[in-house]
């Protein structure tokens, strides 16, 4: 199955909230600077400037959880960098470095939660879905991508989703998941991010992790594809899935089945598409060696 290719402007919303801008933003601030050493005109220290400008603009309204205090000592760097281009001796040199290291190690820092985590369905007995209503609204509740995918694992599923859940709401449904050994997907915190309720998302999300992680359980999350500035929802994410070994699907993923033409009705609700595109995505995630490709 090969994915569409996203027009204009579905791809450049993709790349903010999938996460390819941050690593586009520190690249084009790297290159800035640099071009700003080697500017010999006006002309070319202008464009260094746009370049710079809006390398740091994409990084910050990327949404990567990185915390505000590492973007801050960053841009702060680069900015003093920029300050004492002009400025000849080993300070300037040393400066520029120090900028140009700190944006390698930050697309470091970055680079791993881009990659897919490696599960095999096959140890599991059923497959427990907790969502919103993301995981609904299909023509027919058996297109539903919780069951699509289920019946493409051949996996017993059931599915925990209801329109407008979120992460303390789904709490109850939790509770719900029967029996020792089982495979649990969360994909809930969507209702979260729109409503701002980032001051108790990440007690909600840990009750939520803690009633569906018990015994022999492994629990998947989705990634949430963030709007500008909601950092937190996803800082909240990755701490407690390191915290508590919950397999996190980078949020390209679903941002990337959310942007692709015809998936959504509304640009938040799957269509029957979206459905059957998002559970066969997500089969080649949960399935060592199927032919589905990977966005």
């Amino acid at each position: 199955m090969s994915l569409s290719p996203l027009p204009g402007s579905g791809a450049i919303l993709y790349g903010f909230t999938g996460g390819g801008a941050f690593f586009a933003g520190l690249a084009l601030a790297a290159f800035g600077l640099v071009l700003r050493f080697k500017a010999l005109g006006r002309g070319y220290r202008l464009t260094a400037l746009i370049l710079a400008v809006l390398g740091a603009a994409a990084v910050l309204f990327s949404a990567t959880p990185i915390p505000w205090t590492v973007h801050g000592l960053w841009l702060g760097l680069l900015a003093a960098a920029w300050a004492q281009v002009d400025c000849p001796g080993r300070t300037s040199k040393c400066l520029a470095g120090a900028a140009l290291a700190a944006c390698v190690a930050l697309a470091g820092w970055e680079a791993p939660h881009h990659i897919a985590p490696k599960i095999d369905a096959q140890n599991y007995e059923r497959l427990y879905v907790i969502g919103d209503s993301l995981a609904m609204g299909a023509s027919a509740p058996a297109e539903n991508w919780p069951e699509r995918l289920g019946a493409a694992l051949e996996m017993e599923t059931r599915n925990f989703s209801f329109g407008g859940a979120t992460a303390a709401t789904s709490v109850s449904n939790a509770r719900r998941i029967e029996g020792d050994q089982g495979l649990v997907l969360v994909a809930v915190g969507g209702n979260d991010v729109l409503g701002g309720n980032f001051r108790t998302f990440e007690e909600d999300l840990r009750e939520l992790l803690e009633a569906a992680g018990i015994e022999d359980r492994q629990v998947v999350m989705l990634e949430l594809p963030l709007p500008p500035l909601h950092n937190a929802f996803g800082q909240a994410q990755r701490r407690l899935a390191r915290q508590y070994g919950v397999a996190l699907i980078p949020k390209r993923v679903l941002a990337r089945v959310l942007f692709t033409p015809g998936a959504t009705v509304d640009g938040l609700h799957l269509s029957d598409e979206g459905h059957r595109l998002l559970a066969a995505t997500l089969e080649g995630l949960l399935r060592p060696g199927s032919s589905v490709d990977k966005p």
